[in-house]
């Protein structure tokens, strides 16, 4: 059976997902991407209102303006650590021939920040907020300038931006799902993705307790009304299926961010002990892209042979015979219901199991 899409978010669903509007109320937010014909990250998104993150809405009065490419400067942090090559060429190449149709949003930057080297104030300094792979690929493309929407945000504002904007895409990778929920999670809590994940993992063993000592608390309904919202997967199969990615050797991890290796391929692989033929069998694997039965069936070659069991010498082989024959007498005899037997058979047990305890 052919995999199903993630299913598309509901804005409405997302807007729950913190307690207000950004600081800005005139904040206009429809930063969609370019659709497939025009080379942008999603198809068939409608221009809908999601004020409640920071977007901007095309109808509501923003006005989309060329900002030269050079007075954008990336942010120090962003959600997004990997992009697919191929599909930024791709852009690059649609980008060249219809421009970049959908704007990006950009917040301007102070003086102090937007300066130039020389310590005068440049002005019109702006940080990228939504919209990277536009960015990428008009540059690529040799651009000069990018139609953008300009606001004025807070820092958090920004992140709640970019995380959002982020899911909201329809090719993250396993990886930067799992990296990115929990981001979402820990602000919405007000901590950090450890922190958030360690929730998560309290409120699996309060469930398997059928205890509510955390099931009870806010954060637990934060928790499960963040999963409701992005509407990706529930918070006990995040706990069972993507947690777990996390711990996964970071060569390993590193393949599944950059998209070269399924998430079954990689945890078959991770099972390896032996860190060199783990890397061994991850490069085979990225290189010839084998099939999971393929993968199973080279692990379980590479592991060395059980050694057989030593043949036992004719004194042991004795003492087994009789321990069998005994074990077949006791089981048929009728010294279990005789009450002046029971003393001395409770002695010989007792003395048989300190004798089968380990040295």
């Amino acid at each position: 059976m052919a995999p199903q899409p993630p299913r598309r978010k509901s804005p409405q669903r997302l807007s729950a997902l913190f307690s207000g509007p950004v600081r800005d109320p005139a904040i206009a937010a429809q930063d969609v991407s370019q659709n497939a014909a025009d080379g942008g990250d999603r198809e068939n998104l409608d221009l809908t209102n999601l004020a409640n993150l920071g977007r901007a809405d095309l109808g509501n009065g923003a006005i989309a303006q060329a900002i030269p490419l050079d007075r954008i400067l990336l942010p120090a942090s962003q959600p997004r650590r990997y992009f697919d090559p191929e599909a930024l060429d791709r852009l690059v190449a649609s980008v060249r021939l219809h421009g970049v149709l959908e704007p990006v949003l950009v917040r301007p930057l102070p003086v102090e920040v937007s300066g130039d080297i020389s310590g005068n104030a440049a002005g019109d300094r702006y940080e990228l907020v939504a919209g990277e792979r536009r960015y990428r690929a008009a540059r690529a493309a040799n651009l000069t300038h990018i139609p953008a929407i300009s606001r004025p945000l807070a820092d958090g504002d920004v992140l709640q931006i970019a995380l959002i904007e982020n899911l909201l895409r329809e090719d993250l990778n396993p990886v930067e799902e799992t990296e990115g929920i929990l981001e979402v999670l820990a602000l919405r809590l007000g901590t950090t993705p450890a922190a958030a994940a360690a929730l998560l993992q309290r409120m699996d063993a309060d469930r398997r307790r059928g205890s509510d000592n955390v099931m009870g608390q806010p954060e637990a309904t934060i928790a499960i009304a963040v999963f409701d919202a992005l509407g990706r997967m529930g918070w006990r199969s995040f706990v069972a299926n993507r947690l777990p990615l996390l711990a996964l050797p970071p060569e390993i991890l590193d393949a599944l961010r950059q998209g070269h290796l399924s998430y079954t391929k990689a945890q078959a692989i991770a099972r390896v002990p032996d860190p060199d033929q783990r890397r061994h069998l991850l490069t085979w694997a990225i290189e010839q892209q084998p099939s999971l039965s393929a993968i199973r069936t080279a692990i379980a070659r590479s592991r060395p042979p059980e050694p057989p069991a030593p043949e036992p010498n004719e004194e042991e082989q004795i003492l087994r015979d009789r321990w069998r024959t005994l074990i077949q007498r006791a089981t048929a005899a009728k010294i279990w219901s005789d009450p002046q037997r029971r003393a001395p058979l409770a002695q010989l047990l007792t003395d048989l199991e300190t004798l089968l305890q380990d040295p």
